[in-house]
């Protein structure tokens, strides 16, 4: 199953420096097999 993660950029400068370990979500993906997740950073 392939997901993409929409992540301000904000949130994710602070995961680039280790200021921030997680990205949490609300919604648990159904299946977990096999997943790839791709990161989207809007501007």
């Amino acid at each position: 199953m392939n997901v993409i993660l929409s992540i301000k950029l904000e949130y994710c400068k602070k995961i680039e420096n280790g200021d921030k370990k997680y990205e949490f979500r609300k919604k648990i993906f159904r299946k977990r097999n096999n997943t790839v997740a791709k990161v989207y950073i809007p501007e």
